[in-house]
């Protein structure tokens, strides 16, 4: 494979969740994980831990393209240290502080290449295979001895320094105890909560949940090989994770995984899954128009018992993360599956699928109508993503905005809320659609020695209508680069929260590989992600940490400690710069009354003030982290955290105006319908959008007098 050394990112690292339940059974121990276990890492001894060299190809490829490159120095491996103990450190519970202890002796010296940092990995994987050990023993034991919910214990974690090991194993016990609890209590019926749990019910979930925890860090292991290779792996990613956030080693499957990311199109079935409760593989989703809609064979709520041919042993997904799951369905080399279906009236069918190319769901840009006493269009742009030649986001919302002007719209909301970011051009290119020309954006690189000065190269306005750009704390990157440009020219009011606070710019280039004879070939079993560059606003000024700041600020959507891009360790920070730059404001927009109208209606609506009132209590709750293990004062909490008050529930009923879809972006087909029904109830029934809606409003109203 060969990788574009010119192709220009601007995004943040994707965030995967799993969750992990297995099926239950009564005759199987633990034991089988603990010897396959010893067998499985000891055959492959020594195997892996001689790609620790690569970390000194990550030091040079950084130290020769990236835009800050570290000084390679005690601070330096200090942050590589922390970064890699983070990453394999459960919950910074798995090591004692006897491990750690171990592990520290090599805290600065570990991320400086050579023969320490390949002592390092080896004590690390010694260490790691131990404690697995001494783990599965203990869990396996503790599934097995009688345990009670009827006494005072809590559910805590520990300091590093206090992490002996007999705190260790009474955190995992305690730890093992609260997940039966949420077993237990997940497993029920709604109406049947309260009732403690018998004898038999703690005995089969007990078992079951000290079954999951091990077959959850076995499956993260052998999804890269063996503990030799994971602990590894684990460390070059955070050698390169300790220059910045976003300079990330990527191998091959995960690359893959990431480039569909920024793609309009993929290659898929498009089944997307989900564990049930009864740890069962369930299909939640199918993409409208893809193999799977198009078969009529698979439907929501199918069980995928496994894949492979008919009368051939299925992949068995019991120990796997629904993160693999999806991935191993999607990542077929042949690009045809057969898969092994339970149907909900029980009878079992095979179903063979071949990928075809689908647009990737969340790169689709959502175009609707909000019809009130104005008629304005809402448009939600998921990421900043390319398509071949020029038809990337930036054309796809430009047509989108032609066929909202012939409905007659007066103005736009633009969602960025969650746009992760995506690709540089695209941005700037999105940003030429609403500016005459000039100036957008500051741009310093590696490369050159001076300032670049990103313009909109093309005369004329597509779209000139007043515009909202509705933003949050995860909207970054490319997407801060637009709202950024947007509000210096005064051409947008920024409404929502503060954005994450990522200025910087990354590109994807393979990996040099040295081989034993001292020799370079360039291989691919990794490319890097390196930040080559950063981003200023039009003023000089950056954003990076803080964001960009909103005009209008609305409650937040996520309650709990703001994070961003400074949250990191190793995140940069940069000083404004000045550089000349030709760009052309509007007049100064009426932000300070726009902000009281929208102050005074939300102090009023006690829907806001009782949601306001409730994220300031879980924030509070967020700083006890301890759980109670006694079953009645654990049902008690689970009731108080799920027995809160809904809020905005008759928002729908009470809008000033009525959701769409744009007359001239339908295509009556009974996919856009189904589509189409989903994105109205949830455009109608988000709050943000319908405050944004009366700013806006507002904003038109103001213009007119």
């Amino acid at each position: 494979m060969s990788c574009s050394k010119t192709r220009t990112l601007i995004s943040c690292p994707p965030v995967i969740l799993s969750n992990m339940n297995a099926p239950y059974s009564t005759t199987r121990t633990l034991f089988p994980f603990l010897l396959v276990f010893s067998f499985f890492t000891t055959i492959v001894k020594g195997q892996d831990v001689a790609n620790c060299h690569i970390a000194d190809d990550i030091i040079v490829a950084a130290q020769t393209s990236h835009y800050a490159p570290r000084d390679i120095d005690s601070n330096f491996s200090e942050l590589v240290y922390e970064e890699f103990i983070s990453s394999i450190n459960s919950g910074q519970q798995f090591f004692t502080s006897s491990d750690l202890e171990k592990l520290e002796v090599y805290k600065y010296t570990a991320g400086l290449g050579g023969e320490k940092t390949c002592d390092f990995i080896s004590l690390s994987i010694d260490t790691y295979k131990s404690r697995f050990s001494a783990l599965a023993q203990l869990l396996d034991e503790t599934s097995k001895s009688p345990i009670s919910f009827s006494g005072n214990d809590v559910y805590r974690t520990f300091d590093k320094e206090e992490l002996t090991n007999q705190n260790w194993k009474s955190y995992w016990k305690s730890y093992f105890k609260m997940n039966v609890l949420f077993a237990i209590i997940g497993a029920r019926d709604s109406t049947d909560l309260e009732r403690t749990p018998s004898a038999e019910e703690i005995d089969k979930w007990k078992y079951q949940v000290g079954q999951n925890m091990i077959c959850r860090f076995e499956n993260t292991i052998n999804s890269y090989g063996a503990i030799d290779q994971y602990i590894t792996d684990k460390f070059l990613k955070s050698v390169a994770h300790a220059f910045d956030p976003h300079t990330t080693l990527y191998s091959m499957a995960d690359f893959k995984q990431f480039a569909t990311q920024l793609s309009k199109n993929t290659m898929t079935y498009g089944i997307e899954v989900y564990r049930n409760e009864a740890g069962e593989i369930e299909i939640y989703n199918i993409l409208p128009g893809s193999p799977a809609w198009n078969s009529n064979d698979i439907n929501t709520g199918d069980i995928i018992i496994g894949t492979g041919a008919k009368g051939v042993k299925p992949t068995d997904f019991t120990c796997m993360s629904t993160a693999d799951v999806q991935a191993l369905i999607e990542t077929s080399d042949s690009g045809e599956a057969t898969f092994h279906l339970r149907k909900k009236s029980g009878d079992e069918v095979h179903v063979t699928l071949r990928q075809s190319i689908v647009e990737v769901q969340s790169n689709i840009i959502q175009s609707y109508l909000l019809e009130g006493e104005r008629k304005l269009g809402y448009l939600y742009l998921p990421s900043f993503y390319e398509g071949e030649g020029n038809s990337g986001c930036a054309t796809d919302v430009g047509k989108a905005l032609i066929q909202l002007k012939r409905e007659g719209v007066e103005g736009l909301i633009l969602d960025l809320r969650d746009n992760g970011g995506g690709s540089m051009e695209e941005a700037i290119r999105l940003s030429g659609i609403f500016i005459n020309y000039g100036a957008l954006s500051i741009l310093s690189t590696s490369v050159l020695d001076q300032l670049e000065t990103l313009k909109d190269m093309d005369r004329g306005v597509l779209f000139d209508k007043p515009m909202v750009i509705l933003v949050n704390e995860y909207s970054a990157s490319a997407s801060e680069l637009f709202a950024a440009a947007m509000q210096d020219r005064n051409r947008a009011i920024i409404v929502g929260n503060s954005t994450f606070g990522k200025s910087t710019a990354q590109r994807i280039l393979p990996l040099t590989i040295r081989n034993e004879n001292g020799n370079t070939v360039e291989t691919d079993p990794y490319v890097i992600k390196i930040t080559f560059a950063s981003f200023y606003r039009v003023t000089g000024q950056t954003h990076q940490g803080e964001g960009v700041q909103p005009d209008i600020a609305l409650p937040s959507q996520y309650s709990g400690t703001r994070f961003n891009e400074s949250s990191y360790p190793s995140a940069l920070s940069f000083e404004p710069v000045t550089k000349k730059t030709y760009y052309f404001p509007a007049d100064p927009l009426p932000i300070e009354a726009l902000k009281e109208l929208s102050t005074r209606r939300i102090q009023n609506d006690s829907d806001w003030t009782q949601y306001i009132a409730v994220l300031s209590e879980e924030q509070e709750e967020k700083k006890d982290k301890s759980v109670p293990l006694n079953y009645e004062a654990f049902y008690q909490s689970y009731m108080d955290t799920t027995d809160r008050e809904e809020f905005f529930i008759h928002l729908s009923e009470n809008l000033p105006y009525s959701v769409a879809p744009a007359r001239y972006t339908m295509r009556f087909t009974s996919v856009n319908e189904d589509e189409n029904e989903r994105n109205i109830r949830s455009i109608s029934n988000d709050p943000w959008i319908a405050e944004t809606y009366q700013i806006l409003n507002d904003y038109l109203l103001l213009n007119t007098n």
